[in-house]
Formats: C-alpha cells, structure tokens, sequence
C-alpha cells in the first residue's frame, strides 16, 4: 500500500478498513521511508554535533540537593485531595476508556499520574488542597501522549487535545 505520509510503496502501511480488521495501522514515525527524510548533511551534522557535545564539558551548578527534593516531595505528599476529586479524576479516565474515537485509553497509571502531578500544582502555587481547576489544567499534558486515537478520527483530522477538552466539558466538575 502507499504511505500517506511520504507516498512510497510499503507493503507494511494498511489503510483503515484494513484497521478495522484487527490489523494495525502504521504511523508516519513507523515508516522507514519517512524516518530518512532529512538530508545527508543534516544526518552528518546531527553526528557531528552529537560527537562535540561528548568531547565537550560543562560546569552545571547544583540548584539544589538531594535532601531539598526529599522535602519537596513530603511536602506535595501532605496536599490534600478530597474523595471527590479523586472521583474526579476516575471519571475523567474512564471517559478516554470509552469513547468512540479513542483506540487506547488511559491506563491506571495515568490516574495516578494526574492525582500526583495535580497535588504537586497545588503545592507550586501555594495551597495545600487541590481543586478541579488544577486536574483540568494538566489534563492535557498528562493525557495527550497517552491515549491513542482510532485511524478514522485521525483521518477526519481529529487531535488528541480535542478529544481530552471535548470529554473535559462531558465531564461534571465538582465543586
């Protein structure tokens, strides 16, 4: 078949009918073709910077040590969040579990993820509760290398950010 990315013959990209029947759907980054698609001398450069950088030293001054980040860390483990968020929060991954345009959903770990990332928020901007605001504003960059869309909503040029706003709104905010 033709990649739709680059345009060779790969006998490895399928369409989305073919998708549909079990069979997967190779991606752009999956497409060796579409992997070489710089220029030789930008390969050469990119070794050439890369050999520099390993002959190269810098001095990196400590912004802080390792006791500093163990405080850290107890400290956003002291933030509150209510069984309401955490409901929350579940609610919002089950949505990716089951709607009709997500292939992959999130996985348990993203909850946690979220939950973690969402106390950390609270404790940067000096509360120690979370609220709906803080899981709504990382929802996105939580989620979005997380979920992997069906071929026929990536072909109707749907995005993940989309789909994690649109279940964002489906999903009843407390509070």
């Amino acid at each position: 078949m033709i990649c739709p990315f680059c345009g060779h013959n790969d006998t490895r990209v399928i369409d989305s009918r073919e998708a549909k029947e079990g069979k997967t759907i190779r991606r752009r980054r999956e497409c060796d073709k579409c992997q070489a698609r710089f220029s030789t001398y930008e390969e050469v450069e990119i070794m050439r910077r890369q050999q520099e950088g390993e002959s190269k030293r810098y001095e990196v001054e400590p912004i802080t040590d390792p006791e500093e980040i163990v405080q850290m860390q107890e400290l956003v483990n002291q933030v509150y969040i209510d069984e309401i968020i955490l409901q929350y929060v579940r609610d919002i991954i089950q949505k990716t579990r089951n709607d009709p345009q997500i292939l992959m959903g999130a996985g348990p770990r993203a909850s946690l993820v979220l939950m973690k990332c969402s106390k950390a928020r609270a404790a940067i901007l000096g509360r120690n509760y979370v609220t709906p605001d803080d899981i709504r504003d990382l929802c996105v960059p939580t989620l979005n290398h997380r979920l992997m869309l069906k071929p026929e909503a990536e072909l109707e040029g749907i995005n993940v950010v989309s789909i994690i706003n649109r279940l964002l709104d489906e999903t009843p905010c407390p509070l």
